[in-house]
C-alpha cells in the first residue's frame, strides 16, 4: 500500500483529463471513476464545492489494505483517495465497499479504478446514492465534471494569487519607494490578474498608475503593453473612442510586428463594433500584414477570423468565405481545435446566410463534434443556436424549439446572464412563429426583466420590439404602437439606428392594417433611408418589400412590381435562395392578382425551384397553396384540391399551425365554389378553431367572415349576420381598421338580401370609406355593392354610374376579374331596362375577359347571360348554343345551382 499527499500540476492535470473513459458518479464527498490505464494517479488539485482542501491518496493492492485505510481515515476531514489498479483480489475488495457502505458515505473519497472493477462499483455507487439523505449531484466527469474542477482550480488558484498580489504590492509601496522599475512590475502583474478575476476597476486604477510611472522613468518595454491591457478594459466596457486613444498610443510606442497585428486588430473591431466597415477593413489589413511578418501562426489566424466578419457585415459572402477557409487551414495547422470549431461555425452561418440550409447545417455539426470533446459548454450552446436558427428557417419550428432550450439549459448552467437573455428572446420568437402566443410573452418578458437587471438598452429595446410583434399577432394594435415607442426612445438613446429602422417598419406594419396607408408608407421610407444610410442590405430588400406591398394596396401595381424586383436585385447579389424564393413567389402573387395566371405560375414555379434546393418545407407548402388558388380561380378543382391538401400535409409535418389554418380557409373556398356547403362549413369551423387555439386574432376574423358567407349563400341570414358581426366586434376591439371593410361589406350584403336597403347602403358606405385610402381593389368592390343595390332597387342609371366608377378603379390597377364583374353587372341593367343590344355587348366585354384569365365561373355566368339575351330575341338557336355551353362550363366547375338554371332553360326552348 502506497500513500501519497499533497497538490499537482497543470501538467498533470491534462493526462488525467485524458484517462477519463467512463462516467463516473460526484457527491458532496463521493465519486467513482473507471480509467483505462493503470498508471493514472491522482493527477490535479481536487475542489469540493469550490473549496481547495488537501488530499491523501491510497493504492489498493488488496483488501487487507482496503480494510485498513476505511478503519484509519472514517473520520477524516480532507479527501481520500482510493486507487485500485491490481485486480487479482476484485471480488474482496467489492465485498468491503458494499458492506462499508455507510462508512465511506461518509468520508470524502474518491476511487479511481480501472474497467475491471467498473461495473460492480458503478452498482455500488448507485447503491450509496438511493440510500443516501444527502443531496447528491451525479454528473458526467466526459462533458462537465473534470471542465468544473479545471474552471475552479483556475478560478480559486487566481483568486489567491490576486490576494498575494495585492498584499505584496501594498507592503511594497509602504516599504520599498525608490525602486521604480520593481513597482512598475509589480502593477503590472498584479493588474494582469485582477483583470482575469473580473476586478476590472481595480486593475484599471493599476494600469493607469503603472503608465504614469512608466512615463516618468521612461520606461519603453512596459509602457506598450500597459496600454493595450487598459485599452482592453475600456473596449469591453464599451469606451471604444477612449479605447481607440489608448490603443493608438500603444500602437506608436513599438515596432514589434506581432505587438502591433493584435493592437491594430483590436483596433479594427471597434470599428467593425461602431459600424464603420470599410475602417475596421483598413486596420485588419494592416494587421495582417504585421501578423504575417511576425510569422505568429495564430494571430495570422485571429486576424483572418476578424476580415471574414467584416465581409459577413458587409454582405460579402463569397469573400468572408475565403477569409474564414484561410483562418480555418492555420487552426488546423497549429492543432487549434477551438479555432477549427470556431471557423467552422463562422462557414455555417455564412452559408446559412447565402441560403444553403444543409451545407450550413453540416459545417454546425462538424463544430458541434469538437465542441463536445473539448468539453467547450458555451461552444455547444452557440451550435445549438445556429442549428435551431436553420431548423426554423426549413420550418422544422418543434426541432428548433428543441435545440434552442437545449442551448438555453446550458447557458443558464453556466450563468452567462447576457447569453440566457439573448436566448429568451430568441425562443420568444420561436414560440410566436409556431402560434403559441403565451410561451413567446413568458420567455421574452423573462428576457426583458435580465436585460433590465444587466443594464442592457439594446437588448432592452429588442425585447420589447418582439413583445410588440406578440400583441400585433394577438391583434392588440393600439397597445403595440405604444410599446413600440418606448423600443423607439431606447434605440436613440444608445444610438442604434439599425434598431430604430426596425421599430419604424414595425409601427408602418400597424399603420398599414389600420388602413392609413400615407402613415405607412412614410414610416416605410424613413426605415429605408436609414438602411441605406448604414448599407444594412437586409433591413433594404425588407423595406423594398413592405413598400411594394403598400403600392400593391393602393393598386398602383407597377410601382408594386418595381419595388419586388429591387428586393429581387438584392437577394440576387447576395446570393441569397431563400429571399430570391420568397420574392419570386411575391411577383407570382402581384401577377395573380392581375389575372396573369401564367405568369403568375411561372414565378411561382420559380420560387418551388428555389425552396426545395434550400430545404424551406415552409417555403415549399406557401408554393402549393399559391398555385392551388390558381387552379381554383381556373376552375380546375380536383388540381386545387391537389395542391392545397400537399400544402396542408406539409405545414402538418412541420407543424405550422398558422400556415395549416390558412390552407384549410382556402379549401373552405373551394368547396364553397363547388357547391358543397357542408364540406366547406367543416373546413371554416376547423379553420376558425385552430386561430383561436393560436390566438391569430386576423385569421379568426376572416374564418367567421367565410362561415358568415356559407350561410348568406343558403339564406340563413340572421345567421350569416351574427358570423359577420362577430367578426366586425374583433376587428374592433383590436383597431383593426383595414380588417373592418370586409365584415361591413358583409353585412350590408345581408340587409340587402332582407330588403333593408337603407341599412345596406350605410354599411357598403361605410367600408368603402375605410377601403378608398388602403386598399383600391376593395374600394372598387365596396361602389359594385352599392351599385348592387340600386340595381335591386331597379334605380338602373344610378347602378350603372356606381358600376362604371369601379369599372375605371380596375381598369387602372389592372383588375381584370374585377372589370369582367363590372361589365357583366352594366349589362344586367340594360338587360333590366331592356336594351338588349346593349346588354348584349357588356356580356360579351365581360365573357371576352373572363376568357382570357380563365375564369371559369364567369365564363358560364356570362354564356347563361348572352343565351338569356337571344333568347328575349327570340333566338332559339343562338340561345340553345349558349345554354349548352353555359351547362358544360357549370358542371365542369360543380355549380349545381347554375347547371339546375340553364337546364330549365333549355327545357323552355324545347
Amino acid at each position: 500500500m502506497n500513500k501519497i499527499k499533497g497538490y499537482l500540476s497543470k501538467k498533470q492535470f491534462s493526462k488525467f483529463q485524458e484517462g477519463i473513459k467512463k462516467l463516473s458518479f460526484l457527491t458532496e464527498g463521493y465519486a467513482i471513476i473507471a480509467t483505462e490505464t493503470f498508471q493514472i494517479k491522482v493527477l490535479s488539485k481536487i475542489y469540493i464545492s469550490e473549496q481547495l482542501i488537501k488530499f491523501q491518496e491510497y493504492e489498493i493492492e488488496n483488501s487487507t489494505d482496503l480494510i485498513s485505510i476505511i478503519q484509519k481515515n472514517q473520520k477524516n476531514k480532507e479527501l481520500i483517495i482510493l486507487s485500485f489498479y491490481n485486480h487479482t483480489d476484485k471480488d474482496k475488495i467489492i465485498s468491503i465497499l458494499q458492506m462499508q457502505r455507510a462508512i465511506l458515505l461518509k468520508m470524502k473519497l474518491i476511487i479511481f479504478c480501472n474497467f475491471a472493477f467498473f461495473s460492480e462499483i458503478k452498482n455500488t455507487a448507485n447503491d450509496f446514492l438511493n440510500r443516501s439523505k444527502l443531496t447528491i449531484k451525479i454528473s458526467d466527469l466526459r462533458n462537465q465534471s473534470i471542465k468544473d474542477l479545471k474552471d475552479n482550480e483556475t478560478s480559486s488558484k487566481k483568486q489567491i494569487e490576486f490576494e498575494t498580489l495585492k498584499k505584496d504590492l501594498a507592503s511594497y509601496k509602504k516599504t520599498e519607494k525608490k525602486n521604480k522599475k520593481l513597482l512598475l512590475d509589480k502593477l503590472f502583474n498584479t493588474a494582469i490578474i485582477a483583470s482575469k478575476i473580473s476586478e476590472n476597476d481595480y486593475a484599471s486604477d493599476l494600469y493607469k498608475e503603472a503608465i504614469k510611472i512608466a512615463k516618468k522613468i521612461k520606461d519603453k518595454e512596459y509602457l506598450p503593453s500597459i496600454l493595450a491591457n487598459l485599452g482592453n478594459i475600456n473596449y469591453l466596457h464599451g469606451n471604444f473612442d477612449k479605447a481607440l486613444n489608448i490603443y493608438n498610443e500603444a500602437a506608436h510606442l513599438t515596432k514589434d510586428s506581432y505587438f502591433l497585428s493584435i493592437i491594430l486588430s483590436h483596433i479594427g473591431n471597434i470599428y467593425l463594433d461602431k459600424g464603420d466597415l470599410d475602417e475596421a477593413l483598413n486596420f485588419q489589413n494592416l494587421a495582417l500584414k504585421f501578423s504575417k511578418e511576425s510569422n505568429n501562426l495564430e494571430a495570422l489566424a485571429t486576424v483572418y477570423n476578424n476580415i471574414g466578419i467584416i465581409h459577413t457585415s458587409k454582405n460579402d459572402y463569397n469573400k468572408a468565405l475565403e477569409y474564414y477557409n484561410q483562418a480555418l487551414k492555420i487552426n488546423k495547422e497549429i492543432n487549434d481545435v477551438k479555432g477549427q470549431a470556431k471557423q467552422l461555425s463562422n462557414i455555417g452561418n455564412t452559408y446559412f446566410d447565402k441560403g444553403y440550409n444543409q451545407k450550413a447545417l453540416s459545417f454546425h455539426k462538424k463544430s458541434l463534434i469538437i465542441e463536445k470533446e473539448t468539453e467547450d459548454k458555451e461552444g455547444i450552446a452557440s451550435s445549438f443556436i445556429n442549428i435551431s436558427n436553420i431548423l426554423e428557417e426549413i420550418g422544422e419550428t418543434e426541432h428548433a424549439i428543441s435545440y434552442s432550450e437545449k442551448a438555453l439549459s446550458i447557458l443558464k448552467k453556466i450563468k452567462k446572464k447576457q447569453a440566457i437573455a439573448d436566448q429568451l428572446n430568441n425562443l420568444g420568437l420561436l414560440y410566436l412563429g409556431n402560434g403559441n402566443s403565451d410561451k413567446a410573452s413568458d420567455f421574452l418578458y423573462e428576457a426583458l426583466n435580465i436585460y433590465n437587471k444587466i443594464g442592457d438598452i439594446s437588448g432592452q429595446a429588442s425585447a420589447i420590439n418582439n413583445i410588440c410583434n406578440v400583441l400585433y399577432y394577438l391583434g392588440d394594435l393600439t397597445k403595440a404602437l405604444k410599446l413600440y415607442d418606448e423600443a423607439l426612445n431606447l434605440y436613440n438613446e444608445i444610438n442604434d439606428i439599425s434598431g430604430k429602422a426596425s421599430v419604424l417598419a414595425n409601427k408602418a406594419g400597424i399603420f398599414s392594417i389600420q388602413g392609413d396607408s400615407e402613415k405607412a408608407l412614410k414610416l416605410f421610407n424613413q426605415s429605408l433611408k436609414i438602411n441605406k444610410s448604414i448599407e444594412n442590405i437586409q433591413g433594404l430588400a425588407s423595406d423594398y418589400l413592405n413598400i411594394a406591398f403598400i403600392y400593391d394596396d393602393l393598386g398602383d401595381i407597377d410601382e408594386a412590381v418595381v419595388f419586388h424586383n429591387k428586393a429581387l436585385k438584392i437577394y440576387e447579389d447576395l446570393g441569397d435562395e431563400k429571399g430570391q424564393a420568397t420574392q419570386l413567389m411575391n411577383l407570382g402573387s402581384i401577377f395573380y392578382s392581375k389575372c396573369e395566371y401564367q405568369i403568375s405560375k411561372k414565378h411561382y414555379k420559380k420560387a418551388l425551384t428555389k425552396f426545395e434546393f434550400t430545404d424551406s418545407v415552409e417555403g415549399v407548402a406557401s408554393v402549393y397553396s399559391n398555385l392551388g388558388s390558381i387552379y381554383m380561380d381556373t376552375g380546375k378543382m380536383s388540381k386545387a384540391k391537389e395542391f392545397y391538401s400537399k400544402a396542408i400535409s406539409l405545414y402538418q409535418k412541420i407543424k405550422n399551425m398558422e400556415g395549416e389554418t390558412f390552407v384549410m380557409e382556402k379549401l373552405g373556398i373551394l368547396f364553397f365554389n363547388y357547391g358543397d356547403m357542408s364540406e366547406s362549413l367543416k373546413f371554416h369551423n376547423n379553420s376558425l378553431e385552430l386561430n383561436k387555439k393560436i390566438s391569430n386574432k386576423q385569421g379568426e376574423m376572416s374564418s367567421l367572415n367565410n362561415i358568415g358567407n356559407i350561410y348568406y349563400t343558403t339564406n340563413k341570414y340572421d345567421k350569416a349576420l351574427e358570423y359577420y358581426e362577430k367578426s366586425l366586434e374583433i376587428a374592433t376591439q383590436i383597431n383593426y381598421i383595414k380588417g373592418q371593410a370586409p365584415s361591413l361589406g358583409n353585412i350590408g350584403n345581408v340587409y340587402q338580401k332582407q330588403g333593408n336597403y337603407e341599412k345596406a347602403l350605410i354599411f357598403h358606405e361605410k367600408s368603402a370609406e375605410i377601403s378608398k385610402n388602403n386598399n383600391k381593389e376593395s374600394y372598387a368592390n365596396d361602389l359594385n355593392n352599392i351599385a348592387n343595390i340600386y340595381y335591386e332597387q331597379k334605380k338602373y342609371s344610378l347602378a350603372k354610374e356606381y358600376y362604371s366608377k369601379a369599372l375605371k378603379i380596375n381598369k387602372k390597377i389592372e383588375n381584370l376579374l374585377g372589370e369582367a364583374q363590372n361589365y357583366g353587372n352594366t349589362g344586367a341593367c340594360f338587360f333590366q331596362e331592356s336594351n338588349f343590344d346593349e346588354a348584349l355587348k357588356y356580356y360579351q366585354k365581360s365573357l371576352t375577359i373572363n376568357e382570357k384569365i380563365e375564369n371559369k365561373h364567369g365564363v358560364a355566368e356570362d354564356l347563361f347571360n348572352i343565351g338569356e339575351v337571344y333568347f328575349k330575341f327570340n333566338n332559339k338557336n343562338s340561345a340553345k348554343k349558349y345554354f349548352e355551353q353555359a351547362l358544360r362550363n357549370f358542371e365542369y366547375i360543380g355549380d349545381k345551382i347554375g347547371r339546375e338554371i340553364a337546364l330549365e332553360y333549355l327545357e323552355k326552348i324545347k
